[in-house]
């Protein structure tokens, strides 16, 4: 009797536990109650969460950029951080907040709810769009929030017409993929909330402006128009990185490669110098061009500078050569006539003063010999039986020069010198270069006649010098003139020549590429 008593005991205890209240009943707070017993009564999340099929759900999106992590302009990608948000309307998550403890709004996992596919467009990122794995709000009156942080890669169309102070407009363009216009409406985010208060400055790109636009987009594959939200990125570039270290040696350079032509070809240094400005050249070059795109619609006009620059190195080189090779040439192979001719024209032109020849003067002036016997007195008057080297004096003024030296007589009247020696008596020696031929015919004349030697007369001397002179002056001052020009003279013009027209084109390079940077920007 005892032991069935408590075994009624024991099925009566098992009675009396399964009447009260599951433990975990107990424990489920109200929320939880309150989103179990919705999403029980949600249905599929790939529905639309309208009653009436026939009513748009209206999609509010916003975007705030928040860093350019990449620019690539050579693949013409961008590649940003950003916060997006979007705000639609639920009509299956609506409730009282006074039924339920007052609560007001839930956080539920996106896969339990419907979410609008709204779709990058030109996405280039290979996970397409990476977003955070970030539970949806819901507030009592339908409202849901879904705001998330973003990792979002796009083509951006690069203009590098202005490089490097270019500023580029880049387009992030969003669309409902799968609904049209009749069931969602994409429409941007108005007030504050799409304020762009949060880019980070990364020293490469600032953030001028982000202009958000909405246009209806037609496809022939349906009857409804796509609404799209586009947001154009415009960034503007800090050029001082590429202005110290790219722009700024360039333009030494191409200033540096000018001295090629002013360096003497006696230094042997030229051709040298000019390769290694030219190879820069070319490596400044190639270090803009594989930071940007290879397209022609809108090359740097930058590289209308570099080009001519690079041309001005090779012809350098290849002037160079020439002018070294004229330089060193054999001047026993006189000049030709016709290039005589050009390089004098050519010599006017970049102001290289050509050696001129004058030949030996003739009769140039008025010459008033002085007589004088070795071993007299001054202002002695000589007589016949006198010996000894009888000088003549003669001293006139050019136009061009004065001259009064033994060693132009030497030169142009040395034959005359001979005939003025007399039958062993007196030898004639002359110190005149003007009026010398006749300077020594009144030498003859005057010791042919003994009855005249007595005395010499000055003014008679004189006034036979005036008729000499008179006879030479009808002859041109210049008269046989000739410029001398060997193959030295024809490499410095050439090279002269050459350095002018660097000058003249690096200039008009130069000024037509600031011209040009001032009309784009």
């Amino acid at each position: 009797m005892v032991y069935r008593a408590r075994i009624h005991a024991l099925f009566l205890l098992l009675a009396l536990c399964s009447t009260f209240p599951n433990g975990s009943d107990q424990r489920m707070s109200t929320q939880s109650a309150l989103l179990e017993k919705l999403l029980s009564e949600y249905g599929p999340s790939t529905v639309r969460p309208v009653y009436n099929i026939t009513h748009t759900t209206t999609v509010i999106h916003r975007l705030l950029i928040t860093q350019v992590i990449e620019l690539n302009e050579k693949h013409q990608t961008i590649q940003i951080s950003g916060w997006l948000r979007q705000t639609w309307d639920d009509e299956f998550l609506k409730w009282d907040p006074a039924d339920y403890d007052g609560v007001d709004n839930l956080f539920v996992h996106k896969s339990k709810v419907w979410l609008p596919d709204t779709t990058l467009y030109k996405n280039v990122d290979k996970d397409f769009e990476s977003y955070k794995d970030i539970s949806v709000q819901i507030r009592h009156n339908g409202v849901v929030s879904w705001g998330t942080p973003v990792i979002l890669k796009c083509t951006c169309l690069i203009d590098a017409r202005l490089f490097p102070f270019d500023t580029q407009v880049c387009q992030l363009r969003f669309s409902s993929w799968a609904f049209d216009g009749s069931e969602v409406d994409l429409v941007r985010q108005e007030g504050a909330q799409g304020t762009q208060a949060h880019f980070a400055d990364n020293g490469v790109w600032e953030l001028l402006l982000v202009d958000v636009v909405r246009e209806e987009q037609w496809y022939a594959c349906c009857p409804a128009p796509y609404p799209e939200i586009s947001y154009f990125l415009h960034l503007r570039r800090r050029p001082l990185f590429h202005v110290l270290n790219i722009i700024l040696p360039c333009v030494l350079l191409s200033i540096l490669n000018l001295m090629v032509f002013s360096l003497p070809p006696e230094s042997g240094e030229k051709i040298q110098l000019g390769m290694t400005n030219l190879l820069a050249l070319v490596l400044f070059q190639q270090l803009i061009s594989e930071s940007l795109p290879p397209t022609s619609d809108k090359s740097p006009i930058i590289g209308f500078y570099f080009t001519p620059m690079i041309a001005i190195g090779c012809s350098s080189i290849m002037c160079t050569v020439l002018v070294l090779s004229l330089f060193y040439h054999d001047n026993s192979r006189p000049v030709p006539r016709w290039l005589r001719s050009l390089v004098l024209k050519i010599a006017v032109v970049v102001f290289y003063k050509v050696k001129v020849h004058h030949p030996p003067p003739k009769d140039r002036g008025n010459c008033n010999p002085n007589f004088s016997l070795d071993g007299e007195e001054d202002n002695n008057r000589f007589q016949d039986s006198d010996s000894g080297v009888l000088t003549a004096t003669c001293t006139f003024t050019d136009s061009s020069r004065s001259v009064n030296t033994e060693d132009a007589f030497a030169a142009g009247a040395g034959e005359v010198d001979a005939d003025a020696r007399y039958d062993g008596q007196r030898s004639g020696k002359t110190r005149c270069t003007s009026a010398t031929a006749y300077s020594m015919h009144f030498m003859q004349k005057l010791y042919s006649n003994g009855s005249e030697s007595a005395a010499i007369n000055n003014g008679t001397a004189q006034e036979s010098t005036k008729d000499a002179a008179t006879t030479g002056s009808r002859r041109p001052a210049h008269s046989g003139r000739k410029h001398i020009v060997n193959w030295k003279d024809v490499a410095l013009i050439i090279d002269r020549a050459t350095m002018i027209l660097s000058v003249l084109i690096t200039s008009i390079a130069l000024l037509i590429t600031v011209i040009f940077f001032v009309v784009e920007m």
